[in-house]
């Protein structure tokens, strides 16, 4: 089986391509960050990819390579040295067979790729589905949160990008050459709105939904 371990940390990568090799297996390392191609025209995609999905300056840049990989008939596999369900859910989503830990000895590495090279899933079907159910509900509320961000005025959004960058209702009103009692009530609205009972709540709800505030020029002045 040929396996690609594609990954921009150089020590790493060469560590587990020497043990794949050793075990047998036609491995490579690849850094598409460097711009090493992944499949070089005219020839075949490996059978098995292990790709970070740390990439370059993106914490989910591997990701981009799930799909692509896929299409040419490869299984893969993210490594990931991350414990953020969500962001390992995102991956099965889009069509990782697994995911393995980059926090496992090279060792175990190399035992869940011979696991695999013999047919054995990555993960067993129950954890999967835990993982697509999880990745499922957090697509509902990111769309449901963004509805709901669609209902505020443009003055609203620019308060509540305050508060997420951490100001309070006198700084706010202060930049704004604003009464406090106008800010509160645009406070308030923005709570009616986004379905939530305080402002915490609403900072939260954003930062969910990866929300990006307007830029500083767009704040209240």
């Amino acid at each position: 089986m040929r396996v690609a371990i594609i990954d921009d940390h150089p020590l790493a990568a060469s560590g587990v391509q020497s043990a794949l090799r050793e075990a047998g297996f036609d491995a490579v390392t690849i850094d598409p960050t460097r711009g090493e191609a992944v499949c070089e025209p005219g020839s075949e995609a490996p059978d098995l990819a292990l790709v970070d999905l740390t990439l370059g300056d993106e914490p989910d840049g591997g990701m981009s390579f799930i799909g692509p990989l896929i299409d040419d008939g490869s299984c893969v596999v993210m490594l990931s040295g991350v414990s953020d369900e969500l962001r390992l859910a995102a991956c099965v989503a889009a069509g990782a067979h697994g995911v393995l830990s980059k926090a496992l000895a090279i060792d175990e590495i190399v035992l869940a790729v011979e696991s695999i090279d013999s047919g054995a899933p990555v993960m067993s079907q129950a954890e999967r589905d835990r993982l697509l159910a999880l990745h499922r509900e957090a697509e509902w509320e990111r769309a449901n949160t963004a509805a709901l961000l669609s209902k505020l005025s443009g003055r609203e959004i620019q308060v509540l990008a305050s508060l997420v960058r951490g100001y309070n209702v006198q700084s706010i009103a202060d930049t704004s050459f604003v009464s406090t009692s106008t800010v509160r009530s645009q406070v308030k609205a923005i709570l009616r709105k986004l379905n939530v009972r305080s402002q915490l709540e609403a900072v939260a709800l954003v930062h969910r939904l990866g929300w990006n505030p307007p830029t500083i020029d767009e704040s209240p002045q």
